[in-house]
């Protein structure tokens, strides 16, 4: 190892002190979302229809391929 200078043993002390805060903090929060997460499950056949779509106005995909005759 070589003479360092003093900024760059802070610098290098600090940026080590940062990495280990964060890795504490997303030890911490990563369990943390894991209690707070829920499980939603829907099911649509049970969900009341809240309109309806005339069939004039359904689409048809038409892809380039199809109009340059691929």
């Amino acid at each position: 190892m070589g003479v360092h200078r003093r900024g760059e043993i802070n610098r290098n002390t600090h940026s080590r002190a940062r990495i280990a805060a964060l890795i504490a903090v997303v030890g911490l929060v990563c369990p943390l979302l894991r209690l707070v997460a829920q499980v939603v499950s829907l099911d649509p056949a049970r969900m009341p229809a809240i309109g309806t779509v005339d069939e004039r106005f359904q689409s048809h995909n038409i892809e380039v391929v199809g109009i340059i005759g691929g």
